[in-house]
């Protein structure tokens, strides 16, 4: 008989995580319950929950998202018996790698540059694709946070900004004064929301 956790961790809702504190928060049945209805995913009654642990279990030739963080080995295998042709693309639509392997045997892929990438592989007339995410593990830190180095400044909505020379629309001589004013009082910083350009 599958449990509830069962179907959820199947799903890809894990039973825990870490919180930002670094706390580890364990998940309910109530939060699984959840995301499996967004995710329309049966788990109503027993009879649903076996059904969909059935369907989800059914082996993919190759997953649709594999993602790598920069400091693991890039390693997957093709689920399926043959012989097979890889081919990696970047989001310019050049190759940036290709290879040969037989199923079930890891592919290894050393040396790929940060990025989003599709895999296309072909074997006698099938082809299957995946998307590879090779990621840093750690976003960029500026040298000044690496140091522990105090700063202050500002964060600003620009469209709400309003002066004797603006109607307060995004007026970008407002946010040259803001600027002004933040540095010369010691301010390190002006952050503001993005900008459609």
């Amino acid at each position: 008989m599958n449990t509830l956790k069962d179907l959820a961790e199947l799903a890809g809702i894990s039973s825990s995580y870490v919180d930002k504190t670094g706390k580890t928060q364990v998940t309910n049945d109530e939060v699984r319950k959840f995301f499996l209805k967004a995710m329309k995913i049966k788990a109503e009654s027993q009879a649903d929950i076996d059904e969909s642990v059935k369907e989800l279990s059914v082996i993919d030739v190759l997953p649709k998202v594999m993602a790598f963080f920069d400091n693991e080995t890039i390693r997957f295998n093709i689920k399926k018996e043959g012989k097979f042709e890889i081919v990696l693309t970047d989001e310019d639509n050049k190759e940036v790698w290709s290879g040969k392997c037989d199923g079930f045997e890891d592919v290894i892929i050393q040396n790929l540059p940060i990025g989003y990438f599709d895999v296309v592989v072909k074997g006698g007339d099938e082809v299957f694709d995946s998307m590879l995410i090779h990621a840093p593990e750690m976003c960029y830190l500026p040298e000044f946070i690496k140091n522990n180095e105090h700063l202050y400044g500002v964060s600003l909505m620009l469209y709400a900004l309003k002066s004797d020379n603006s109607i307060g629309i995004g007026d970008f001589g407002d946010l040259a004064e803001i600027v002004k004013l933040t540095a010369e009082n010691g301010g390190d910083a002006v952050g503001i929301n993005p900008l459609g350009v």
